[in-house]
């Protein structure tokens, strides 16, 4: 049965090309794109009507904007699908642990090579 699907979802663009104006798009079976995930090469993922296929191993880390519509060095579009999807713009995140812009930044040595900050957090 995943063969099968996985072989719809391989051909679903083809189908489409030759379909002309018939549109044909299979049901969007695959997971959910979400930040914050470790995708690896081979996982197939649903994002805005769209299932996409991981190129290469990868986290989406949170407010990173790597989301699979706008990255094809990370994600092959596998054509649309029906159903599901998530959402159609990731909700912004701010990292846990972000730190704040530094205030006082003093520079405390230098070297002919190097030099040595302090800043007040």
């Amino acid at each position: 049965m995943a063969l099968a699907i996985a072989t719809t979802l391989a051909l679903a663009p083809t189908l489409q090309a030759q379909a002309g104006s018939a549109a044909v798009q299979a049901a969007c079976t695959a997971p959910v794109w979400a930040e914050g995930n470790t995708y690896t090469a081979g996982t197939q993922v649903t994002y805005q009507g769209h299932t996409y296929r991981a190129l290469q191993t990868h986290t989406a880390y949170p407010g990173a904007g790597w989301t699979p519509s706008t990255t094809p060095a990370l994600w092959t579009d596998l054509g649309t699908c029906t159903g599901g999807g998530g959402p159609t713009t990731p909700p912004p995140t701010t990292p846990a642990g972000t730190p704040g812009v530094p205030g006082n930044l003093q520079v405390t040595a230098t070297t002919n090579t190097s030099f040595s900050l302090a800043w007040n957090a």
